[in-house]
């Protein structure tokens, strides 16, 4: 099995497969994986995704669904992510595996979560910390079609 080290995640809804697909070092050919979630694995993950952020990190602030009014400068700060390359994205593109297995472990001395997503060929770990574990969580979210698969946009 191959072991890589996450970099980069880019969520995907593909309407052929009808799944997200999650490409991990999408610009990285050596280092890439494209994995393919399904529907009711995510009904499963995600819920499970955001009772680890709030057990172990309590404190941490949390996005409400509540409307604010932020400076441009400020949102620009606040923004971590950055576009995607659609072009790449295709170009480089590797064979689709099926995601079957997902774990957190929680490092108390870093603060850190390793997330480990498996597929029946590859084993991909990430160090994240909350904001980017809160942040890989909300682009997966705003990944799925909401209106096709039955989820509520607060999903």
């Amino acid at each position: 099995m191959q072991k890589i080290m996450a970099n980069t995640f880019t969520p995907v809804y593909d309407s052929v497969e009808d799944r997200i697909m999650l490409v991990i070092n999408y610009e990285d050919l050596h280092n890439r994986v494209d994995l393919m979630i399904t529907r009711s694995f995510l009904l499963k993950v995600l819920p499970s995704m955001e009772e680890f952020m709030l057990r172990h990190y309590p404190n941490a602030p949390r996005k409400n669904d509540t409307l604010s009014i932020t400076s441009s400068q400020q949102e620009t700060a606040a923004q971590q992510s950055t576009s995607t390359n659609f072009v790449n994205l295709e170009l480089f593109s590797k064979e689709k595996e099926l995601l079957n297995e997902v774990n957190f472990a929680y490092n108390e001395k870093t603060q850190l979560t390793i997330l480990t997503l498996s597929s029946k060929n590859s084993s991909v770990v990430a160090s994240l910390d909350y904001s980017m574990f809160e942040q890989l969580t909300n682009t997966i979210k705003a990944s799925i079609p909401h209106f096709e698969w039955g989820f509520s946009i607060n999903f």
